[in-house]
């Protein structure tokens, strides 16, 4: 979930999700949110809306590959 998007910000659509007004089927789907803006401010809101992890960009790769997995409950090393 990009923290910036236009019209609603990535904040406020992880509170809505999370609200489950997008319906109860999606309101525990996993959010990783990311972001340009390297402030921690950003992301303690983007946590505090309820996304389970946050990223910073530009990020590599592994470390991409390392929540999504971590989302995922996948244990161990990513796979290449």
């Amino acid at each position: 979930m990009d923290v910036q998007m236009p019209e609603m910000d990535g904040i406020v659509a992880t509170r809505l999700i999370r609200a489950g007004s997008l319906g109860a089927e999606v309101a525990r789907v996993p959010i990783l949110g990311v972001s340009a803006g390297a402030l921690q401010e950003e992301m303690e809101r983007g946590l505090a809306a309820g996304m389970d992890e946050f990223l910073t960009k530009p990020y590599r790769a592994r470390v991409l590959l390392e929540a999504v997995e971590r989302l995922a409950g996948r244990v161990g090393e990513p796979e290449a």
